[in-house]
This record gives C-alpha cells, structure tokens and sequence, in this order.
C-alpha cells in the first residue's frame, strides 16, 4: 500500500509541475440596432449592427474581471457591410465582468476606433446598457482607453451571446490537485492505521 501511495503522489507531483494549458478562447455574438441620431453613422433607425467578440478565458473566474489583455479579437458590421475590428482599429480596450457562467457576460465596455486623435474615423463604444457609434470618432491615446466623437447614433437592444462550439471547459484549478493528493494521503494513514490495530486475543 505504501509503495503505491508513493507512486501515486510522485505521478501527480510530476503533473502539477507539468507547463500549464495554453490560454482557451471563447467567442461571443454580439447584436444590436441602431436607436437614435442613426444618419450620424449612416443609418436608419432600426438598422442592426451585428459582430463578434473573443475573448481568453484561461483565467475564468465566476464574478472576475477580464480586461484588455484578455481580448484576442472584435468585428463590428454596419451598414451595407462596413466593419469596424481589432484589425482596422488603431487601438482598443476592454473591461468586463464574467457571470456566473461562460455563456454570459454580466458587464462589458468595449473601446475602439480607427483614427488617432486629431485625425478621425470610425469609433465605438459598446456597453450592454448602451452603446454609441460614430464615423466622426476618434482615440485620445493607441491605448484608446477613450474615444471622442463630435456626432455618433446611438444603439439600443444590445446583446452578448456565447456562440455555439464555444469550446472545452477550462482546465480545474491546482486546488483540486491538492484536493486529490490530501486524499491519497489520507488512504496512506488509514491504511497504516489498520496495519497497526491489534489482534484479538
């Protein structure tokens, strides 16, 4: 019994010190329609804006935070196919926070344009609880932390979807590796606890 135990916790320490699982992605639909001031973008009201947005999820947490570093990739279309992503951007930034599950997104602020400021271009600002778009935008700094507009519509019905085929589940945390060897450990004591219990007379 004591070999194996050994054995055993000598397999999972060499797993625990294995290199960890590159990052996994995960994408979202995004969808929208324009609400008010939409000639400002060159829309008409009610016209939908529709993209998608990807994310790293290795470090997935039930309520955390995720934020620029965490984005791999956006694009945004509107209009008769006119696309605003992280390609033609200059700069972008994100800050969100996951739900109580991957297929959610509790909360999202997505920045980008495709203009430094004094120049301008397209820019957004996509919020679930309203977004804007603007042809006339622009990114104070590469970092785009902020964007300007001196006219943008305004998008009303927003919505963030997981899209289907998002992927595997991220890998279990280390605790359940401690978890598994607090464990074997335990059948190691309990074992030598048996071996040592007297016989009967």
């Amino acid at each position: 019994m004591r070999r194996f135990i050994m054995a055993a916790l000598a397999g999972f320490a060499s797993l625990a010190a294995a290199p960890q699982a590159e990052a996994v992605n995960i994408s979202y639909t995004i969808q929208a329609d324009c609400f008010g001031s939409c000639a400002n973008a060159g829309l008409q009201q009610g016209a939908l804006i529709f993209g998608t947005l990807t994310v790293a999820r290795d470090t997935f947490v039930v309520g955390g935070t995720f934020d620029t570093s965490d984005l791999v990739d956006f694009s945004i279309t509107y209009g008769i196919g006119q696309t605003i992503s992280r390609a033609t951007s200059v700069g972008a930034s994100l800050v969100g926070v996951w739900s109580n599950d991957l297929d959610t997104i509790a909360a999202l602020d997505l920045r980008a344009a495709t203009a430094l400021a004094p120049a301008t271009g397209v820019g957004i600002v996509f919020m679930l609880g309203g977004s804007i778009l603007s042809t006339n935008a622009n990114c104070a700094t590469a970092a785009c932390d902020a964007v300007s507009w001196t006219s943008a519509a305004t998008l009303n019905n927003v919505t963030l979807r997981a899209a289907p085929g998002a992927g595997p589940a991220p890998v279990p945390a280390p605790p359940a590796l401690a978890l598994v060897l607090g464990g074997l450990a335990a059948l190691g004591l309990v074992g030598r606890g048996r071996r040592r219990r007297p016989t009967a007379a």
